[in-house]
């Protein structure tokens, strides 16, 4: 899972300690999963996520690394309700999803300050980008191997354009390359590597328009 920000922000690092945060009911075939959708959160919200991989029995129960995220188990399998205290200062959080047959690999799942959206594929195209907002995060999958997830947005003369994603920092073996593209397609600027393998770009918008 990728997850593609079209503003950085800052978020400061906190210890934490384990707590066992439970549904009510216990399940018989132990769950498993891939990824989540979206895999961020943000911190003071309730939000719904779904964890994409198999749960022939449900609902589960969650072990979670921090005391300031909730989790409890919607009617439908695989969908959770999450819910961030508002002093959640960590970078990430560990979890766990169980029942009384077994348990899930530890996973992440980030704590950030912008609404994450969903990718719509198809999208390898800058004529099938999908349209963003500033100030939002994407939560992207990497669908197969040279896979391209174009995105949209419309932009001020003057504006201070950012964007970085994380993926590869939060045990991602995708190695992505970001660019940013004007409505022509010409390359404004891009970026391989800047937070080790993660990709970062910053620019100063000198026209008007879609990017």
């Amino acid at each position: 899972m990728i997850r593609f920000a079209i503003q950085t922000a800052t978020v400061a690092y906190a210890s934490f300690a384990s707590v066992m945060i439970a549904s009510l009911c216990l399940a018989e075939e132990p769950p498993q999963i891939t990824r989540l959708e979206p895999n961020s959160i943000v911190a003071g919200q309730v939000m719904e996520v779904r964890a994409v991989g198999q749960f022939k029995t449900w609902p589960v129960q969650v072990w979670s690394s921090s005391p300031h995220v909730t989790w409890s188990c919607k009617p439908e399998a695989g969908v959770f309700q999450i819910s961030v205290d508002g002093s959640a200062a960590q970078k990430e959080v560990w979890f766990r999803l169980f029942n009384s047959s077994g348990a899930t690999l530890p996973k992440r799942i980030l704590i950030g300050t912008l609404s994450p959206v969903l990718e719509k594929e198809p999208n390898d195209q800058p004529s099938q980008a999908n349209d963003i907002k500033p100030d939002e995060e994407v939560s992207a999958v990497l669908e197969k191997n040279v896979d391209v997830d174009c995105f949209r947005v419309h932009l001020t003369e003057g504006d201070q354009f950012s964007a970085v994603v994380d993926s590869h920092r939060f045990g991602s073996p995708v190695d992505a390359n970001l660019q940013l593209l004007d409505e022509k397609g010409f390359v404004v600027t891009e970026s391989i590597d800047h937070f080790g393998l993660d990709p970062a770009i910053s620019a100063t918008i000198t026209r008007s328009g879609v990017y």
